[in-house]
Order: structure tokens, then C-alpha cells, then sequence
């Protein structure tokens, strides 16, 4: 029947994107937060086809008669939601791994300008207190 092929093709929907989050999991897990840009482009990509799916799934249940929807129709549309739910408790887990992630490396950056920013300050002090007393004046009226 076209509802479940529909509510399995958004299920298939779900999985890629599952897929490309875990992905993309495994690789700023190495450090490499290069390919962050195409991630977002790819999901926003599942994400449309996803919303594909529900438009036509709308357009089918609306034309569906109301006497077809019998007991094996509803187990399957169960069997499928179930998977459903499944695959978004994983998507949600797995988007949590990511944002905690992307938090870290924000956290380190932000860090590490600090720090580069108390060097850059603590150089300048330096050198301005040690151009006056080397006698670089010196050499320039020279």
C-alpha cells in the first residue's frame, strides 16, 4: 500500500541522515571540524526530501478510503512509527554528541585566543619598557 511505502521511504529518510550524523560524529571526534559547512548542507538536503515525504504522505491519507484502513494496515503503520521513534532517539542522541562537541572546540578556541591575546599583551609591555631602555633613540638620531 502507498502509506507504507511512504512511511518507509521517510524511515529511509531518517536512517541517511542518522548515517551522516554518526559520520560526522566520528570525524570531530578525530579533531577535524573542517567539513562542518557540508554536513549542514547535506542534512538541510535529507531534511527537504524528508518534508517531500510528509507533503505526499499527507496527499495519500487524505485520498485514502476511510473503510481500507483495517487491522493490518494499522500494525504496519505501528511497526513503521516504532521505527520512526527509534531512529529519532537515535538521531537526537547522536546530535547531542555533536553539539557537546562543537561546544568543546568552541570552548578550547576561545581558550587558546585568550591565551594568544595575554602573550600579545605581555610582549608589548615588554618591548615597550625595553625600546626605551636599549636606546633605540640612540641609534635613530645616529
Amino acid at each position: 500500500m502507498e502509506v507504507i511505502r511512504l512511511l518507509k521511504s521517510k524511515n529511509r529518510c531518517l536512517e541517511q541522515f542518522l548515517e551522516l550524523s554518526e559520520e560526522f560524529l566520528k570525524t570531530i571526534e578525530t579533531g577535524n571540524f573542517s567539513d562542518l559547512e557540508t554536513f549542514y548542507k547535506k542534512r538541510d538536503r535529507i531534511l527537504k526530501g524528508f518534508d517531500l515525504f510528509d507533503r505526499k504522505l499527507t496527499e495519500t491519507l487524505e485520498l485514502l478510503p476511510k473503510n481500507s484502513f483495517d487491522a493490518e494496515l494499522a500494525a504496519q503503520v505501528e511497526q513503521a512509527l516504532n521505527m520512526k521513534a527509534a531512529l529519532i532517539g537515535r538521531i537526537a542522541a547522536t546530535d547531542q554528541k555533536i553539539v557537546d562537541a562543537i561546544q568543546e572546540e568552541k570552548l578550547r578556541i576561545t581558550k587558546e585566543m585568550a591565551n594568544s591575546q595575554k602573550q600579545t599583551s605581555t610582549v608589548k609591555k615588554f618591548k615597550s619598557s625595553w625600546v626605551g631602555e636599549s636606546g633605540e633613540d640612540l641609534d635613530r638620531k645616529l
